[in-house]
């Protein structure tokens, strides 16, 4: 498999991880999907986060949880419920640290080189490299704090203060920073530590 197919998947699971641990996705669904996605991540057979989402997926084996709920009666649902319930906790306590540990692992800061020094770059770079730019491209900007988003259709202009800011279009939404992906953001150019063309290139405007 082609290294930029291992990343993109590894972004994928780290996705998956991160949602499960803010309480959007089901545990048992995420154990269930990166066990499906295990093969694309180029990671060992005996891979101790991976082992611990296939006792997951095997253990709540044949409750009614996800899209297979629609084949189930209401009355079956009903009596489930509890069992339902009581595999998602147990799913989430024995699985908590396996999917933070798979965004650690995997998440934008395992997969793309990040600077070395912080707050490096003055507002006036920063300016001139998004203006040397295309417009469509999507940029990877790392901030003072250490958080990291991907960023497209940035433009900068003077706000009420007279200082700078720039306002972007949040292309994915990242683990950590709770902004949900097409959302605007603001934010000004002295918040920015390093800003860098992410590797994904054009393929959200495909």
């Amino acid at each position: 498999m082609h290294q930029s197919d291992v990343q993109r998947a590894r972004l994928q699971a780290a996705s998956i991880a991160a949602e499960v641990l803010a309480g959007r996705v089901s545990a048992v669904l995420g154990a269930v999907d990166l066990t499906r996605l295990r093969s694309s991540l180029d990671v060992p057979d005996d891979d101790p986060e991976f082992e611990t989402f296939m006792v997951i997926d095997s253990e709540c084996d044949g409750l009614p949880i996800g899209p297979v709920r629609q084949y189930w009666s209401a009355e079956a649902l009903a009596r489930k419920a509890p069992d339902v319930a009581s595999a998602e906790q147990w799913a989430m306590e024995t699985g908590r640290e396996a999917f933070q540990r798979v965004v650690e692992r995997f998440g934008p800061r395992a997969a793309f080189p990040q600077p070395q020094a912080v707050n490096h770059m003055s507002e006036e770079e920063v300016v001139a490299f998004l203006n040397a730019e295309d417009g469509r491209r999507v940029f990877l900007f790392r901030f003072t704090d250490g958080s990291e988003i991907e960023l497209s259709e940035l433009s900068v202009r003077i706000n009420e203060d007279g200082k700078r800011e720039c306002i972007a279009t949040v292309v994915r939404e990242v683990p950590g920073i709770d902004v949900a992906a097409g959302s605007g953001l603001c934010f000004g150019l002295g918040e920015v530590a390093d800003v860098q063309l992410s590797p994904r290139g054009f393929e959200y405007f495909r």
